[in-house]
């Protein structure tokens, strides 16, 4: 069903995380890897809390960016997703946040990857 446009990063009891595939490539599964392991160490057991228990009430770690955006966070870094049917969510990508807001253009690029995402979706 996803196979071109997602890759499956995680798979646990509540949740699958995939990964958005833009030109064949898993743009946040690359942000993963090339994370220093400081920032790595904080992530990763959210995405695995996440994809085992079910989403964190804490806005410290998993927050709402609006239109159905979230974010997780680690220190600096952060990992943009939205979620779809079926207990899924899509990471579209990574970035390190360099001042006190969210690069809007960071936003709009998970917004408009949301978009197209569901847009394609419909297509079927």
């Amino acid at each position: 069903m996803y196979g071109e446009r997602l890759k499956l990063l995680l798979n646990g009891d509540k949740f699958k995380i995939y990964g958005l595939l833009i030109n064949g490539t898993c743009e946040a599964e690359e942000y993963l890897k090339r994370l220093p392991d400081k920032e790595k160490s904080k992530l990763m057991p959210l995405l695995q809390y996440t994809v085992q228990t079910g989403t964190i009430k804490n806005e410290q770690k998993f927050k709402s960016i609006g239109d159905g955006l979230f974010e997780f966070k680690g220190f600096q870094s952060r990992l943009f997703c939205f979620f779809e049917q079926g207990k899924i969510i899509i990471l579209t990508h990574g970035c390190i946040k360099k001042r006190d807001k969210l690069d809007p253009a960071e936003v709009k690029k998970a917004r408009s990857r949301k978009e197209e995402y569901f847009r394609k979706d419909t297509k079927r």
